[in-house]
């Protein structure tokens, strides 16, 4: 019996289409999960459809549109630039790729098929009339839709598709349910009993396990289930479903532990091993092409996929990455299976791939049942969200260190670049032990936007390659910095507008700091905006040259702009130059520090202890440029105490190199702590979160340094040395320097006192805060700045705006909004725009410079007040002496949508009066009013306390309450 190959999903087809106008282009078929029936002409697996012509003439489609939704008819239209490729001849087929990748030709559009199922459709060049439509459900993978023959009204599933041919193919209805599995992959302490059941079909399973023999070629069995299996030890079960007259159901995978334990995450890989390994074909291979003579790293190997070319020693060029169908499991720390998916797996990496350990991409997608994987693998990521992984051998460090504690350096630094996450974890393929790897996210431009929410980006890596977009605005960067001299202040201005330029110099920081073996490594990108500026992302450090390697030196001597030797060039401007050497001092002297280093060693050692010696002795013999070579712990733990001297003697290198180029006169020490009061110090642009901090900086390049007082202090000066007495100062060491930044208490004036964050569905007013002036001093607050707690989100308080005393002003989310719920209220400005969050959050009053006036968290669960939730309420503070980061200082108001603009009603409660059957007169009276609330007649009245109580002429009720 032919069992029938994987499908991903259950597939009973759903379609709709729109009668194609008669003699024109017709949708014949297509395939929104292709992962190896056709490929495109970059050997790529894409989406595609094919169009036909059943008409008697040749038809030019350029022009028209091609939308996969119904919305929007328009939503790309095909170029008109080529009418040879996009005519059809009468009988004609033609392909469109819907992959968006648009640097392949103009028969690529910038759309991709939903496997779960979506439309399609051709619209004519007026962007109105649609030619012909179809809507489909969900697809499986390498399963076509077509028309049953060509141009006819009925739609079939076709087992073997027919691309650019005519549609003759076995009908397709449905697939068999898969079997059910008794036991989760996972570890087991004991022999283990698995049971599969299916109703109405029969089973069939794989089981895999590791050869004791060869890691490349795992023990197989096959067979049609009959009785549950007794497992004894470790191994994968593929399990299949066969119901009479339906396809093969899909395969479930599962790995399952018997008495092991890694004592770290584990990922396992199940492959078909030919993919990998089969001599002639497998990609992790050497390959026919690769001859006995041939030299290392083997560029014709089936890991060098694809055509290439020098330019000197470097590869410009890149191949092709062949992607191979994979099941990715992945146990966390604690022995859980988290990920559980189908997916792509290719080869990364550039000279790394002719090692023996090799690197991963693992790639989601359509044709594979999930576009993403939505989990928090990475703890340090505010974002769970990722299109596919990286699996980083680190093959080029034999410590399995130096990324790591560089990635750890940029996390406590708080570097103004970006690096990739990553989780040490062990990874077995079919079965076998495959050693010590870091998953990691991947730096693509999914990795953009995630950090920074933009999609239309221009990524470029290494010499020039296009990952996504164009690198022609970078190369008009290069040649207008070739073109003028960066030395004039006028055209460094200009080039920071095109360059995120704190991003470049952390970049090029740990260049430097490292003395980076491969500078090559880089990849750069900006949203395609007409602002938009160039970032940076660091990554592979497994190559540092020695730890006196003159690196600094050797970028500064390159003064000519490309885009692997930048920094030489920009090194020629002053401003730049003290920017980026004070930077560099400011990490040494901080997060750089050798104890600090040393720490991140001694963790990362740690992290992959329980695993290190198992790694070594399944990669003890080596493969490198100079020939074979032999690794054991002994090696190992030189290269450790190599790793430990580097960040221990590095600083003092750089820091007598920094000298020899741009501080003739040398360099001092400057020791600074904070005194009397509470806050802290900044030194250039680092902020220093000791009490105590020293370090070495250089007497010819000019510092700064920065007092910041804590909340309700403010800056009282400076002690020893005659510096004037600013929060702010520049200056340059002559000697050795010992500085004290002394606070004093202060009263803040200027308090947040009501909050507005959810607002009743019957009063939308939108989000707003109200402040208020406590002191007996008017306060200009013009410039200050309303935040919440993301930095992005930043309200300016517009010029000449002055608070006086005992006044209150309203800060609206939306002023329309608020002024057509509030007419009364005059008071407010606005509006921030970024609303507060309905679970509570935390909100910022800082002034002009960046100074916090008030900094409080609220929330949405007690003990905060829970009717300001979507009740009709606000939080208001009890009184503005109390303080209002606490919870207990706050309450709900006492009136329905709060007292934006005024006395808090909390301060100024109802006087509730009970049935009342009239009030004759009102004494008049000068006591401060207080709103009366008469419940019965649904009124309200404003009264003087003491007229309340004293006043109060003819009344008849039978209570009266004052709270």
């Amino acid at each position: 019996m032919k069992v029938l190959r994987l499908l991903t999903c259950m597939v009973i087809f759903f379609y709709f289409t729109i009668e194609s106008f008669a003699g024109e282009i017709v949708i014949n078929e297509f395939m929104a999960a292709n992962s190896k029936t056709i490929a495109d002409e970059s050997g790529e697996f894409d989406d595609w459809v094919e169009l036909y012509n059943p008409g008697v003439k040749s038809v030019n489609i350029g022009g028209m549109f091609v939308t996969d939704t119904l919305n929007n008819l328009t939503l790309w239209q095909i170029p008109d630039s080529d009418p040879e490729k996009t005519s059809i001849p009468p009988g004609g087929y033609l392909l469109l790729w819907l992959d968006k990748d648009l640097n392949q030709g103009i028969l690529h559009m910038n759309i991709k098929l939903s496997v779960d199922g979506e439309a399609i459709a051709l619209v004519r060049s007026d962007g109105i009339t649609i030619i012909d439509s179809i809507q489909f459900n969900s697809q499986q993978p390498d399963i076509s839709l077509g028309r049953k023959t060509d141009a006819s009204n009925e739609w079939v599933s076709m087992q073997n598709p027919t691309p650019e041919n005519a549609n003759i193919s076995e009908v397709l209805i449905e697939t068999s349910s898969p079997p059910m599995l008794s036991l989760d992959a996972g570890f087991y302490n004991a022999n283990i009993t698995l049971v599969m059941s299916a109703l109405s079909a029969q089973i069939f399973y794989t089981q895999i396990k590791k050869n004791p023999d060869s890691y490349t070629q795992p023990l197989i069995t096959s067979s049609q289930y009959k009785q549950p299996l007794v497992l004894t030890e470790s191994c994968i079960i593929r399990a299949w479903a066969l119901e009479d007259g339906k396809l093969a159901s899909e395969i479930l995978t599962k790995t399952y532990f018997i008495h092991e334990d890694y004592q770290m995450p584990v990922i396992s890989l199940t492959i078909d091993s030919k993919e990998l390994f089969d001599p002639v074909e497998g990609l992790y291979m050497p390959g026919p092409d690769v001859l006995p003579d041939d030299d290392w790293p083997y560029w014709k190997s089936n890991f060098y996929q694809g055509s290439y070319y020098y330019k000197g020693s470097k590869v410009i060029e890149t191949w092709k990455d062949y992607e191979k169908p994979v099941h990715f499991e992945y146990f966390d720390s604690d022995k859980n299976l988290i990920l559980d998916i189908n997916a792509g797996l290719e080869m990364t990496g550039v000279w790394s791939r002719a090692f023996p350990k090799k690197s991963f991409n693992i790639k989601t997608r359509n044709e594979y049942g999930q576009t993403e994987i939505n989990y928090p693998l990475f703890d340090d990521n505010d974002y769970s969200t990722y299109d596919g992984l990286t699996l980083r051998a680190g093959a080029e460090d034999r410590s399995r260190l130096k990324n790591e504690i560089i990635y750890m350096a940029y996390r406590e630094a708080n570097l103004r670049t970006d690096m990739q996450a990553y989780q040490p974890a062990i990874l077995l393929i079919n079965g076998a032990y495959w050693g010590i790897y870091s998953l990691m996210e991947r730096k693509d431009n999914d990795f953009i936007k995630n950090r920074y929410g933009y999609e239309d980006i221009d990524l470029i890596a290494d010499w020039g390659l296009e990952k996504d977009g164009s690198i022609d605005a970078f190369s008009d960067l290069i040649d207008f910095m070739n073109d003028n001299n960066v030395a004039d202040a006028v055209i460094y201005k200009q080039i920071c507008e095109k360059i995120n330029i704190y991003n470049f110099v952390d970049h090029c920081l740990m260049q430097v700091y490292t003395s980076h073996g491969d500078p090559n490594n880089i990849r750069y990108w900006r949203p395609r905006t007409p602002e938009g500026k160039w970032h940076w992302i660091i990554y592979d450090f497994d190559w540092w040259k020695s730890v006196d390697d003159k690196t600094l030196s050797n970028y500064a001597s390159i003064t000519e702009a490309n885009p692997e030797k930048l920094l030489g060039y920009m090194l020629q401007n002053i401003e730049f130059r003290e920017l980026f050497i004070n930077r560099l001092a400011d990490f040494i002297n901080t997060t750089g520090r050798s104890e600090n280093m040393l720490r991140y060693i001694d963790q990362a050692t740690t992290d992959i202890e329980p695993q290190i010696e198992a790694d070594i002795n399944r990669w003890m013999d080596w493969a490198t440029n100079s020939g074979p070579a032999t690794y054991d712990m002994g090696s190992r733990e030189w290269e450790v105490n190599w790793v430990k001297n580097f960040v221990t003697s590095r600083p003092d290198y750089i820091f007598q190199e920094i000298i020899e180029l741009y501080s003739p006169s040398g360099s001092a020490n400057i020791t600074i702590s904070t005194g009397i009061g509470k806050g802290r110090i900044r030194i250039n642009t680092t902020d220093i979160n000791t009490q105590t901090f020293s370090g070495i900086y250089f007497k010819d390049i000019p510092i700064q340094v920065t007092a910041i007082p804590d909340m309700d202090y403010t800056f009282a000066g400076w002690s020893g040395t005659n510096l004037p007495r600013q929060r702010i100062v520049e200056f340059s060491l002559t000697q050795d320097m010992t500085l004290i930044a002394n606070f004093i208490p202060v009263s803040q004036p200027i308090i947040i006192n009501e909050i507005n964050y959810n607002s009743v569905e019957t009063f939308l007013s939108g989000d707003w805060i109200e402040i208020f002036n406590r002191s007996a001093d008017s306060v200009d607050i013009s410039g200050w700045h309303f935040k919440d707690s993301a930095d992005a989100h930043d309200y300016v308080i517009p010029d000449n705006i002055i608070l006086q005393s005992g006044e209150y002003l309203v800060i609206a989310e939306d002023l329309v909004a608020f002024q057509s719920t509030f007419p009364q209220v005059s008071n407010v400005i606005g509006g921030f725009s970024f609303g507060l969050s309905g679970g509570g959050e935390k909100i910022q009053l800082l002034n002009k410079d960046l100074f916090p006036i008030d900094i409080l968290t609220y929330d949405d669960t007690p003990p905060w007040a829970m009717e300001a939730d979507g009740q009709g309420f606000t939080l208001e503070l009890r009184s503005p002496d109390e303080n209002n980061s606490k919870a207990e200082s706050w309450g709900a108001s006492t009136i329905k949508n709060g007292s934006p603009g005024q006395v808090n009603s909390i301060l100024n409660p109802f006087v509730s009066i009970q049935n009342v059957i009239r009030i004759l007169q009102v004494v008049s009276g000068s006591s401060p009013y207080f709103p009366v609330q008469i419940p019965d007649i649904d009124k309200s009245a404003n009264i003087g306390l003491s007229e309340a109580i004293y006043g109060l002429q003819e009344i008849s009720a039978t209570e009266i309450t004052f709270p």
